[in-house]
């Protein structure tokens, strides 16, 4: 039992400040598309990841990065966009970084950012050939 005297000395913590902030969202601009997203339904949801490699331009001279894109909430409009290697998109989203420690002692770092908007800048070339036409080609 405390004392109204002790009661005075005690004090409730509050949870202010402890709750994690979200991150800034971040926009990276014209980023080429390295690999195949791939898109994966879910019980709850759908799951779309892709590879991309920002590479330096006139504006962002220091940039040469490679990201892996992943949405939940914005898959579906992602798979929408249907990407494919070559393509030029700018990805807007939180940005978080895992660094992994490897054998040789040394860290890599890789980017993950989780899209929230992604807009087609241009798109690679389309190669459409069917079996007839490429033998029509041959002969």
């Amino acid at each position: 039992m405390v004392r109204q005297e002790d009661e005075a000395a005690l004090q409730q913590l509050s949870f202010e400040g402890l709750a994690g902030r979200e991150p800034e969202p971040i926009v990276v601009e014209h980023c080429i598309v390295t690999s195949e997203p791939i898109y994966v339904k879910q019980k709850k949801g759908a799951v779309w990841e892709c590879a991309v490699h920002a590479p330096p331009d006139l504006f962002h001279q220091e940039q040469d990065d490679t990201y892996q894109l992943h949405a939940t909430a914005y898959a579906v409009e992602a798979k929408k966009k249907r990407l494919r290697p070559g393509d030029v998109v700018t990805a807007t989203g939180a940005l978080t970084i895992q660094h992994i420690a490897l054998q040789n002692g040394t860290t890599q770092e890789i980017k993950h950012l989780a899209v929230s908007d992604l807009v087609v800048v241009s798109r690679a070339s389309r190669k459409t050939v069917t079996v007839y036409e490429a033998k029509q080609k041959k002969q």
